[in-house]
């Protein structure tokens, strides 16, 4: 299983590789690299709380994921949960990042 620090910002792609990402201007992910960083328009869903993470973090991925037929990300649905079916590439970040 992959874990991660949840302070940091990740992208996880649809082949299961969890790369450390971070906002162009060091703080707050603008709409373009975010949409670069999924391949397209963006949908927002906050995470399932952890007991362990008083941190709220966001998982970010492709609106249109399932109409494109993008593949399964099986990393990604494991980090949301138990009702996850995630496709493509996703940024997972703390709320703060996002503006």
């Amino acid at each position: 299983m992959t874990t991660f620090d949840p302070h940091q910002p990740v992208k996880i792609t649809a082949d299961g590789t969890v790369t450390p990402v971070t906002p162009e201007n060091g703080k707050h992910f603008q709409l373009a690299e975010l949409q670069g960083h999924v391949g397209g328009y963006i949908e927002t869903f906050p995470m399932p709380k952890h007991k362990s993470r008083d941190i709220k973090r966001i998982m970010i991925m492709n609106e249109e994921g399932r109409l494109h037929g993008l593949p399964k990300n099986v990393v990604a649905s494991a980090a949301f949960g138990p009702e996850g079916h995630i496709v493509g590439d996703v940024v997972i970040c703390p709320s703060r990042m996002l503006r």
